[in-house]
């Protein structure tokens, strides 16, 4: 029964890690494959804006979207992470409208 706990804790850790900080991206290979002028120091930019804006991003959303920017191999990028995150939160913060009430025909 140990296993299953000390597994558990050690999951809740590699979360939490990857969730702390904003990680560091090899966007090289992506940018010389790339036919975007200024990758390198549009994916700097982006990094910044990401490390100053990481605080206000759920901590699911950080772990889920760090993951996908890591199996993207070459077209890993911090623009690609970025755009990830505000999609999240825009979905989040989408107001639900109010249930209608069913009209029923006399």
């Amino acid at each position: 029964m140990i296993f299953p706990l000390s597994g558990a804790l050690l999951s809740l850790q590699l979360v939490v890690t990857i969730a702390d900080r904003v990680p560091n991206l090899n966007v090289r290979p992506g940018c010389r494959q790339s036919n975007i002028p200024d990758c390198l120091s549009k994916e700097q930019n982006a990094r910044k804006m990401l490390i100053e804006e990481w605080p206000r991003f759920k901590t699911q959303d950080k772990t889920k979207c760090v993951e996908e920017a890591k199996l993207g191999g070459v077209s890993t990028c911090y623009v690609g992470l970025q755009t990830c995150l505000q999609f999240k939160e825009n979905i989040r913060n989408i107001p639900v409208a109010p249930k209608q009430p069913s009209s029923t025909i006399p």
